[in-house]
């Protein structure tokens, strides 16, 4: 079983010779630059949880999330199943270092391990010929609920594209908006987002990251800002990404997706 999986394509895409290629993931792996190179950073990673002494249950468990992984081609296009391969991987990616160094606990936590998206310009939701972008450069902890779940502050800045005939595929000039403070309820059970009305009324968005029929036109930058603020993941499309959630834990199947007023954001950890 080692040995195995030690050498599966799939975990090591460095590694492999991809004129050999022969299943759909392997080739699609193997037409994606980007997407080799994440594939074999998994596999760098992998091996150092195996050389720490994880032997015993990191196998089964790469295995199964191979299997998982391999969804992404049976579940959407090729276009979305290369955007979902590179979610996915690169998550995985960050949970093997993570438990590389023996934290499972915080492979699985409801906050962010990391800062590598903190500066970085993301794409919101596309709608009617505009782009909305966002970048956190501030995540300031909050507190936490009863049950350890944080809420954080993100201070923003913001911006807008034009992109006429809805040609949000081609580059446009981006229009600073004004900047502000979004917040985000990093919780498997509960997430939210809670954003301010121009009045300064207080909102938030419930959210269920795993369940593809909970996300609709209003909420999609909401999605896209909660990935990137409890998890540090950058994703595109909150469609594909559902995959993703369902490893991270999420389990919301059927929860009521909706949008509420709130008092202010502390309401959520007191």
């Amino acid at each position: 079983m080692f040995v195995l999986l030690w050498f599966s394509p799939f975990v090591f895409a460095a590694g492999f010779d991809c004129r050999e290629a022969g299943t759909q993931e392997e080739r699609l792996i193997c037409s994606d630059p980007m997407l080799s190179a994440i594939d074999g950073e998994m596999g760098s990673a992998f091996k150092g949880v195996v050389a720490s002494g994880n032997q015993d249950w990191i196998l089964q468990d790469q295995r199964r999330w191979l299997a998982v992984r391999g969804r992404c081609l049976t579940v959407f296009t090729a276009t979305q199943a290369s955007a979902c391969l590179k979610i996915m991987t690169e998550e995985r990616r960050r949970t093997l270092i993570r438990l590389a160094h023996g934290d499972r606990a915080l492979a699985s936590a409801d906050e962010p391990s990391t800062d590598s998206l903190i500066g970085e310009r993301i794409r919101g939701r596309c709608h009617m010929d505009y782009c909305y972008w966002f970048s956190i450069h501030r995540r300031s902890l909050v507190g936490r609920s009863p049950l350890g779940e944080a809420l954080y502050k993100l201070d923003n800045n913001h911006w807008q594209s034009h992109h006429p005939g809805a040609s949000y595929d081609i580059a446009a000039l981006l229009e600073e908006e004004p900047s502000g403070s979004w917040y985000a309820f990093c919780s498997h059970r509960n997430p939210r987002f809670l954003f301010q009305y121009g009045d300064g009324a207080w909102a938030e968005h419930e959210l269920s990251p795993n369940d593809a029929s909970g996300i609709h036109g209003y909420n999609i930058t909401s999605y896209i800002f909660y990935y990137a603020a409890c998890h540090d993941i950058g994703v595109d499309d909150p469609y594909v990404a559902t995959l993703l959630a369902k490893e991270l834990g999420y389990d919301l199947s059927g929860k009521a997706v909706k949008e509420v007023d709130i008092g202010s954001p502390e309401d959520l950890i007191r």
